[in-house]
């Protein structure tokens, strides 16, 4: 009794750690989403630190770079804002990531937009 009760506590720490550990965000991640009826498509990359993140957010059509702050994780959700050149705020993201998928809600603060996105983390070569 005591050998199946250890059993199914171990198997029960074991399958509900990745769910506490929250989202992992490490990695290239690629997003596609429209803007005024244009696909467009987005590199993310993400320097993780405990539950905060900074990182990048690159548009592939013009290469421009962007740097993202104040990156939160809360279980499986994330938020992060994407700023302009001048440090100000662009863009106000909120996601929930599920392996390696990430659904954004973006607010485009320049453009007064709001827009969903896909993200899908890129393999690492």
């Amino acid at each position: 009794m005591f050998r199946n009760l250890t059993l199914f506590v171990v198997t029960l720490c074991l399958s509900v750690f990745p769910l506490l550990a929250g989202a992992s965000l490490v990695g290239t991640w690629e997003a596609q989403g429209s803007n005024e009826g244009k696909m467009q498509t987005w590199l993310m990359t993400f320097d993780v630190r405990g539950e905060s993140f900074v990182g990048t957010w690159r548009s592939v059509e013009s290469e421009n770079v962007r740097e993202i702050k104040e990156g939160k994780i809360v279980g499986n959700e994330v938020s992060f804002k994407v700023l302009k050149k001048d440090g100000t705020t662009a863009m106000v993201c909120k996601g929930t990531v599920a392996g390696d998928k990430m659904k954004l809600s973006i607010d485009n603060l320049s453009e007064g937009e709001h827009r969903q996105a896909t993200a899908v983390r890129k393999a690492e070569h």
